[in-house]
């Protein structure tokens, strides 16, 4: 009973006392004292549990008893009022950076940046947001992945809700491991060109004739969130890095790699 009263504490939003009290309840009904006794809940605090119990789904009175609900009931209403209030705040955050966006990017734009310094980009996060911030300001787009394979989700939900219509997307892949049907079904939906490549070196993003992104091999830490990558927006470097991974592209094999 340890384990799950754990489980309903960290993953179902009840403390220690609604918890005890739950799962007491689940073995048998009880009145408010009884049920202070059986889970060792102090008496000035069972009312409120219960209340708090009944708010959130776990129970109901009978009488001057209370009964455990079902816990296939109780936790999916529960899973059911947590994607309400998560889709609520999404709402409401989507609202807010709307509002935030329109106030604050043309201050942004009166004083944009044009240093080609590189840029040191820290976490999936982190270089996720920039492929976003380049992939909607580019037409041409030519990605090489290696390490970023074990976070592909993350950039897949960037490329399904993004809109790609008049832009050429290319994936360079390694041949081994290969994805997976439904990834090659999910490139193909997208009209994104894929080739399969022996030796990928590193994780690169090439993006017109301006942008590169470079996936920074750490040796110390394999953890695919905590990946480093440096961007570099130079028209120079990006005309030379592009003519490098064009050579590539044109070496690659069309062929699928094998899953």
């Amino acid at each position: 009973m340890e384990e799950i009263e754990s489980e309903l504490r960290e993953k179902f939003g009840l403390n220690s006392y609604e918890a005890r009290g739950y799962l007491a309840l689940a073995a048998s009904p009880m009145k408010p004292k009884e049920l202070a006794t059986a889970a060792n809940i102090p008496m000035p605090r069972i009312y409120d549990i219960l209340r708090a119990l009944e708010m959130k789904g776990f129970v109901h009175q009978r009488g001057e008893t209370y009964v455990a609900e079902s816990p296939a009931v109780a936790l999916k209403t529960y899973l059911l009022g947590y994607q309400r209030s998560v889709e609520k705040a999404k709402e409401s955050k989507e609202a807010s950076m709307t509002r935030i966006v329109e106030l604050l990017q043309p201050v942004m734009a009166a004083k944009e940046d044009f240093s080609q310094e590189p840029v040191l980009l820290r976490g999936i996060d982190a270089i996720a947001g920039r492929f976003f911030e380049i992939l909607g300001s580019s037409k041409d787009v030519t990605l090489m992945v290696r390490k970023a394979l074990k976070v592909k989700g993350v950039f897949s939900e960037y490329l399904e809700a993004f809109p790609l219509s008049g832009k050429r997307i290319r994936l360079l892949l390694p041949s081994r491991p290969g994805i997976s049907e439904r990834d090659a079904r999910l490139l193909s939906r997208l009209k994104i060109e894929t080739r399969y490549y022996d030796h990928p070196v590193l994780d690169m993003m090439v993006a017109d004739e301006l942008d590169v992104v470079l996936g920074v091999p750490e040796r110390s830490n394999d953890e695919p969130f905590s990946a480093v990558a440096l961007w570099v927006r130079n028209p120079s470097f990006a005309r030379s890095t592009r003519v490098a991974i064009d050579e590539i592209w044109d070496e690659s094999a069309k062929r699928k790699g094998r899953a």
